[in-house]
């Protein structure tokens, strides 16, 4: 029974993120559409998701935690999967800074807001990445 009030604790708290968040992120929606200013808004859209994303690997991580040993980076996880993931997460960002002919995919991964996927899974990725030794 104790198990079940951390998940339905831990759910509650996902859902008020989540529920905030997207509010959040519908307010910026809407002052980018009055003042033209779409930085705030993507730079929001492309953090939010890898928080939820750590957020929701979050208690698995503390449970491995509390083992006290020593800990290493999985690399090749973090490499092979992360930078793909990182890739396409940041795209929208990158287009602020880089022409679009310089980067690859651009307009596929804009297109269909992938970003927000992909930033949940980075995020979970991330934190996954560190294992024991």
């Amino acid at each position: 029974m104790k198990d079940a009030w951390k998940y339905l604790g831990w759910m509650l708290l996902i859902g008020v993120v989540l529920w905030g968040g997207l509010t959040f992120q519908h307010h910026l929606r809407l002052e980018a559409s009055r003042n033209f200013e779409i930085w705030p808004l993507f730079l929001y859209s492309t953090l939010f998701p890898i928080f939820l994303g750590v957020l929701l690997r979050l208690p698995r991580f503390i449970k491995e935690r509390k083992g006290r040993k020593e800990w290493k980076v999985n690399w090749i996880k973090l490499l092979i999967v992360g930078i793909p993931l990182c890739y396409v997460t940041f795209v929208p960002l990158l287009a602020h800074f880089i022409p679009l002919q310089f980067l690859p995919f651009t307009l596929e991964i804009m297109h269909i807001e992938s970003w927000a996927i992909t930033g949940i899974i980075l995020g979970y990725v991330v934190l996954g990445s560190f294992v024991e030794k």
